[in-house]
């Protein structure tokens, strides 16, 4: 994919970098598919970017919520004053 931003750089990138874009640039492309404004694409390249953009928006989901399910575990054994029970 490319894409052109305010400073009219042309910025080249595959599936395998959403990993390094932030969140927002994800949140962009996100809005350009919705709006129809990716004409430059195929129907089948358009379909495709929109499987790996969901997928890797559900895996984004899915990783913050197991974050905050181990924080919350923390918080819990911190106020019950529980401690990691001793493995042999």
């Amino acid at each position: 994919i490319s894409v052109r931003r305010d400073d009219d750089q042309i910025y080249k990138f595959k599936e395998g970098d959403f990993k390094r874009l932030r969140l927002q640039d994800i949140e962009d492309m996100l809005l350009l598919l919705v709006q129809g404004k990716l004409s430059n694409l195929t129907v089948e390249e358009r379909l495709a970017f929109n499987v790996s953009l969901r997928m890797f928006t559900r895996s984004i989901v899915i990783k913050r919520r197991v974050e905050d399910l181990q924080l919350g575990v923390e918080s819990y054994q911190k106020r019950r004053n529980l401690t990691k029970p001793d493995t042999y």
